[in-house]
């Protein structure tokens, strides 16, 4: 195993990071670093994190994906079928007509509205979130599958939604990165090979207020940063075992 920063730092991440409900985009070439970034990212604001992987019926899900090495809780993790994450623009049509019938406050119809217009696994997740002291978090892997679902003025509303629920929500994304990726509030992109050299791989925050090694949009060794190098360490115990 490589050295790392013992016990590792969290200061590359604000405090607000933990204690407000974020939206969070990382990008990457390299599925197996880019999942185990997320999940030490994400673990360290919500220990219980749930993360959802976007796969076709049928495919085996990536060696190193944490939900496969039991590094996510079971019973929070779930994959979901992409066109299952389509906009549900029919459910949203039929309830705002009702709601608007029952005389609603126009600012909550439109609140309500954008709610229905999630998929249904999402709004099914949403449903069993429980809030605690930090806001809890969701992960959606492997969301290169569903971009092209979604307009940018839609990303925004619903990126929204999830805020306003008290809710952290990050996107994780292998290959090309949509031009609308900073309407999250923070970007990341990993660069790397793969596990052998993580150590060595990289996170460089495009967009957001960080601290220590992320700072000035620096190229930070991913040993050097407490959260994702556990993360690492504990994937390559579970290789191992």
């Amino acid at each position: 195993m490589p050295e790392t920063n013992p016990g590792g730092s969290d200061s590359a991440f604000p405090t607000d990071f933990f204690q407000r409900p974020v939206t969070a985009l990382f990008a990457s070439t390299s599925p197996a670093l880019l999942g185990l970034v997320m999940f030490g990212v994400a673990s360290a604001v919500d220990p219980g994190v749930t993360w959802t992987d976007v796969r076709p019926p049928g495919e085996k899900p990536h060696p190193l994906d944490p939900g496969f090495l039991g590094l996510v809780r079971p019973n929070r993790y779930r994959t979901v079928d992409p066109e299952s994450m389509r906009p549900n623009e029919r459910a949203t049509v039929v309830k705002t007509a009702e709601l608007i019938d029952s005389g609603e406050p126009s600012p909550l119809v439109d609140q309500i509205k954008t709610f229905l217009g999630l998929p249904a696994p999402t709004q099914e997740i949403l449903a069993e979130t429980v809030a605690g002291s930090r806001p809890p978090v969701l992960v959606l892997n492997n969301a290169q599958r569903i971009v092209g679902f979604y307009p940018l003025h839609l990303t925004v509303r619903f990126l929204e939604t999830f805020k306003r629920l008290g809710v952290s929500m990050f996107l994780g994304l292998s290959g090309t990165v949509p031009e609308g990726r900073f309407a999250f509030d923070y970007v990341f992109r990993v660069e790397g090979e793969d596990l052998k050299n993580w150590a060595t791989a990289t996170l460089t925050c495009e967009k957001g207020a960080v601290l220590g090694p992320l700072s000035g949009g620096r190229a930070s060794p991913l040993a050097e940063i407490g959260p994702v190098a556990r993360a690492f360490e504990k994937a390559h115990r579970r290789v191992l075992e």
